[in-house]
């Protein structure tokens, strides 16, 4: 059991100290400093005392562990990982077996120690740059990924397109021309197709 200064007693302590050779023992509710050199501390069993504010205390219990309220949040009880997942009772879910738990049977389990009580975590933003489509290409990029979407047609008159990855273009007498060997159109330069 450790000892502190009187000054350090938090609501929720289980503690016990020695005033003019009596000895109190009390789970502390609430705590309030009236002057400099006493506490005025009141009991959750109902009674009221003062402790001089130099005076060693005993600490018999700690206060229990407050819950976490933001959904990530983890501790570990009894050795055992537990997220909070969701609102409702039964919100803790253990990480090995996937079990849910409310945090009162995580508190019977022994202590609690929060490891995140507010996780900070967020979902990246992907930050891409939208290529330039021009109206008209000049000469064929290599890189041209971002035109695969798009129809073209070329000085003859051919509109090429992309299917599955592969350059082909419309003939008017033999239809859908594709796979003709480039890996990119030909007879440039080429004009957007609306």
């Amino acid at each position: 059991m450790k000892q502190i200064k009187a000054s350090e007693v938090k609501p929720g302590m289980t503690i016990r100290w020695e005033v003019k050779g009596l000895t109190h023992e009390c789970t502390v509710s609430k705590t309030t400093f009236l002057s400099t050199d006493a506490l005025y501390l009141r009991s959750s069993e109902g009674g009221d005392g003062y402790i001089p504010s130099d005076s060693l205390v005993t600490v018999l219990a700690e206060p229990p562990v407050e819950e976490p309220t933001a959904f990530g949040a983890r501790v570990v009880a009894d050795g055992h990982e537990f997220l909070l997942s969701h609102g409702g009772r039964r919100s803790w879910k253990a990480r090995l077996d996937g079990k849910r738990y409310a945090w009162t049977d995580l508190c019977d389990m022994g202590s609690v120690v929060v490891i995140d009580a507010t996780p900070s975590w967020t979902v990246p933003e992907q930050v891409t740059e939208t290529p330039v489509v021009p109206e008209r290409i000049e000469e064929w990029p290599e890189d041209d990924t971002h035109l695969r979407e798009q129809r073209w047609r070329d000085r003859k008159g051919a509109v090429w397109s992309s299917r599955d990855g592969q350059w082909g273009y419309h003939s008017f007498t033999m239809g859908w021309m594709g796979l003709v060997g480039n890996r990119y159109p030909f007879d440039g330069p080429w004009d957007r197709v609306p």
